[in-house]
């Protein structure tokens, strides 16, 4: 049984999936540690929603996102607002454009955000910062966190994939 495709419950649907993610984040996922690595899903659930539903919707989902973990988290506000957005709408528009709608392509994005995450650091440090103390330390970390965080690719796909199907989206673009 297919749901009438309606924007109203489609963002209703993503809002939920926005509101479980957020929630999930900030209180279940937050006291686990593996390696002093906590696990982080919004940038995974951002790749498989803006994977899905493009680039608008991608960078709105992030941003949302983003505002949420940073409400809760002591972070800098907006940092994981921005980067969420900015995620959102490349993998919006890489997705549209030059791939499949396929788990290899969230896991690629996915491993490729985290490499363009990196290099945003190294800039940050030697740019802004002019100094590098510590930058292969951060990057490591960044590194472990990107992969032991891919675990949640695979139920996010299916997630954005059900909902994209249910509200009329097309198998293949």
């Amino acid at each position: 049984m297919r749901i009438e495709r309606s924007r109203v419950n489609l963002f209703a649907a993503y809002g939920l999936l926005l509101l479980l993610s957020a929630l999930l984040q900030t209180t279940v996922l937050a006291p686990i540690r593996l390696f002093s690595m906590t696990p982080t899903l919004y940038i995974a659930a951002t790749i498989c929603v803006a994977m899905f539903e493009g680039e608008w919707t991608g960078a709105l989902f992030g941003l949302v996102l983003g505002y949420c973990v940073d409400a809760t988290a002591a972070a800098l506000p907006g940092l994981t607002a921005l980067t969420l957005l900015a995620v959102g709408y490349a993998v919006g528009i890489s997705a549209r454009c030059y791939m499949l709608r396929r788990m290899l392509s969230a896991f690629v994005l996915y491993f490729f955000v985290h490499a363009g995450l990196i290099v945003m650091l190294l800039l940050l440090k030697g740019l802004v910062a002019a100094d590098l103390t510590g930058f292969l330390t951060a990057a490591l970390y960044r590194a472990g966190a990107a992969l032991f965080s891919s675990l949640y690719i695979p139920p996010f796909y299916f997630i954005a994939r059900w909902l994209h199907l249910s509200f009329g989206g097309t198998e293949e673009t």
